[in-house]
């Protein structure tokens, strides 16, 4: 297997600059975050301050246009907090309330070492399947 360098022509983003502790925020959000997509968006922003432009970044993070042009609005009007922000609230699960009920009552009663196990309880008790993701939002 040949590996290829990728070259990179820089021009910089024009009047774009961090301060200090925009930075250095950035950089504490970005080791911490266990949200890959949060730690995508601080490396995006970090990146064009180092004078990296957006064709660039994108391509460096193997992102599209569009995402990238909104990670940098969304830092310019709102900062870090903005930046890292989620709208997304999911969706209700299948479970009626009743169901709910009984869920509780066994997981009160029995512990499951594993979310697997627990998604196997959900199939074979209420034939409902759910992933591993899935899953947290209900339990």
């Amino acid at each position: 297997m040949k590996l290829e360098l990728i070259s990179f022509i820089f021009v910089p983003m024009e009047n774009f600059w961090l301060i200090e502790n925009q930075l250095k925020e950035l950089r504490e959000v970005h080791r911490i975050e266990r949200n890959l997509n949060a730690s995508y968006k601080t490396n995006a922003i970090i990146l064009l301050d180092t004078g990296w432009n957006l064709k660039t970044v994108r391509e460096a993070l193997l992102l599209i246009e569009e995402p990238l042009r909104s990670y940098l609005e969304k830092f310019r009007s709102g900062g870090v907090a903005e930046l890292v922000r989620t709208n997304y609230q999911g969706r209700a699960n299948h479970l009626i309330f009743s169901q709910q009920a009984q869920l509780c009552d066994e997981l009160e009663s029995n512990i499951y070492l594993t979310t697997h196990s627990i998604i196997e309880y959900f199939r074979e008790i209420f034939g409902v399947e759910y992933t591993p993701s899935g899953k947290r939002y209900v339990i």
